[in-house]
């Protein structure tokens, strides 16, 4: 609502995001049937913009320091610092919203890449 969606739409998500089941396969076995109840479908057409509107808010908080870019591309959050101090800041923002969100950073899935001394 805070980004002027349409009712009707947040509507129509709400009831596709609250309706969604789901299968695991492994190898030739199947689970049972179970409801999705966090996040979206993996592999939805969706599932991309949807995140990064839900955690657009973390790269709006530093839009306007200087030194620090934050970058968002599907499921996929990249800090960019001009330090390792001013980096370590940074992620610990961003872990205070993601929890507000109820997210997790996945450490591992992480990395940090230093360029210079």
């Amino acid at each position: 609502m805070d980004r002027l969606v349409p009712i009707e739409l947040l509507n129509l998500f709400g009831s596709w995001l609250s309706n969604c089941f789901s299968y695991v396969k492994w190898k030739s076995l199947w689970s049972g049937c179970f409801n999705l109840s966090f996040g979206v479908r993996q592999g939805s057409v969706l599932a991309t913009l949807l995140f990064a509107v839900y955690i657009n808010d973390i790269a709006e908080l530093f839009n306007f320091q200087h030194g620090v870019h934050v970058v968002v591309y599907a499921d996929d959050i990249m800090l960019v610092t001009s330090s390792v101090s001013v980096l370590q800041k940074t992620l610990d923002v961003c872990q205070r919203e993601l929890e507000n969100l109820d997210m997790v950073i996945n450490a591992k899935k992480t990395f940090c890449l230093r360029v210079g001394r």
